[in-house]
């Protein structure tokens, strides 16, 4: 396997020196290559109100809620409900959202008979600078971030409540014609090596992501994705290969370029494949989740359904 993952990596390498100048434009802004086909549009939605999410565990059963979740006009949630997942209807947790204008401010989260109070605040940018969570026994925490130029987090530090540094997460990043390296790092204060959290690579053809690749600390492999897409740019196959084995997801899509049907396949070493997942979608006329059906091998449909409410 670990032979395989070599021969992988150099594949990956290949691709760069070629579309520098498409790769360039489309890495930085995000966006994905020109597509060939358009796609139907949606008629716009009324501010949501009220979304209730009901689930079902076996065939058969009749669906009872699990959550529900209220909006403001500007579809910022202010609250969330909890309910067990045994249809009692008993509460298990809620959300309290606040907001000054449309940047979250704070957070009560009730959960298992805990309470846990989140605060948070943001630069000229508009981005997160600072995290404050607490709790009643004594615990919490504060997080400071920082940013480069083109808003990717370069730091979060962790600090206790009192202020002292206990460690910082470092994100490092390198850009390519058609390579982009993104690095993750734990950083102690007590004089503990630092831990490499992750290091991927990302190739692109065309502006477009084609691989990934994950590598741990002693520069091997550790896990490959690759991608395929339609003409309108849609990721539709997602091959990955790890020393756990290979698997392939297959997505299909409607007319408005909404995921209505996705497929996990275990690949085996005869290059078959075995159906493990079978996950299908529906919306509404605005394109919102109404249903949402999850088959595992020859089990009973996980069954989910949404309602909405609007102003």
């Amino acid at each position: 396997m670990k032979t395989l993952f070599v021969l992988i990596v150099l594949s990956l390498m290949t691709t760069i020196g070629k579309s520098q100048e498409r790769a360039k434009k489309y890495q930085v802004s995000g966006e994905l290559a020109p597509t060939h086909q358009s796609l139907k549009e949606r008629p716009q939605s009324p501010p949501i109100k009220t979304k209730k999410e009901y689930e079902s565990r076996e065939k058969g059963q009749a669906p009872f809620l699990v959550t529900q979740i209220s909006y403001d006009k500007s579809g910022n949630m202010l609250k969330e409900i909890d309910y067990d997942f045994y249809g009692s209807g008993k509460q298990v947790g809620s959300t309290i959202n606040k907001y000054k204008g449309d940047q979250l401010e704070e957070s009560i989260v009730k959960d298992d008979d805990r309470t846990t109070t989140y605060n948070y605040f943001y630069n000229d940018q508009g981005l997160k600078s600072k995290e404050i969570w607490k709790q009643k026994n004594g615990q919490g925490a504060i997080i400071e971030f920082t940013y480069n130029d083109e808003g990717k987090m370069l730091e979060a530090k962790y600090l206790n409540l009192d202020g002292k540094l206990e460690y910082s997460r470092i994100f490092k990043y390198k850009q390519e014609p058609e390579v982009f390296v993104e690095e993750k790092w734990e950083v102690y204060t007590d004089g503990t090596d630092d831990l490499l959290q992750y290091r991927t690579a990302t190739a692109f053809e065309n502006g477009v992501e084609v691989k990934k690749v994950w590598v741990n600390d002693a520069g091997n492999p550790t896990r490959l994705e690759e991608y395929t897409y339609n003409a309108n740019g849609l990721r539709t196959i997602v091959v990955e290969s790890s020393s756990m084995g290979r698997t392939k997801e297959v997505v299909s899509y409607n007319q408005y370029g909404e995921p209505v049907e996705e497929k996990t396949y275990t690949i085996l070493e005869d290059k078959s494949e075995r159906l493990d997942i079978h996950t299908t979608t529906t919306y509404n006329k605005y394109g919102q989740t109404i249903g949402y059906s999850y088959l595992k091998g020859s089990a009973d449909t996980n069954a989910t359904k949404f309602e909405y409410e609007y102003f």
